[in-house]
């Protein structure tokens, strides 16, 4: 429950479900045609890594809190 969540967990869950709804909306950017010939799509592929970037962050600590740990027992 959120009353068991610590601040910093609670912070590192919104950045992950947020995450999963940009990367989602950039990925209907790599249907356009229009994106592919203009060029735009390395903009696209830089926000791909920086969303990869927070993950990473955001999984780190989730692991150094002892997240999973407690999941699996």
């Amino acid at each position: 429950s959120f009353a068991n969540l610590e601040n910093k967990m609670f912070f590192n869950f919104t950045a992950l479900f947020l995450l999963i709804a940009y990367c989602l909306s950039m990925a209907t950017l790599f249907t356009l045609k229009k994106e592919w010939e203009s060029g735009q799509n390395y903009i696209t592929l830089a926000g791909f890594a920086c969303a990869g970037l927070i993950a990473y962050f955001a999984i780190t600590d989730m692991t150094n809190a002892g997240f999973f740990s407690s999941l699996l027992g």
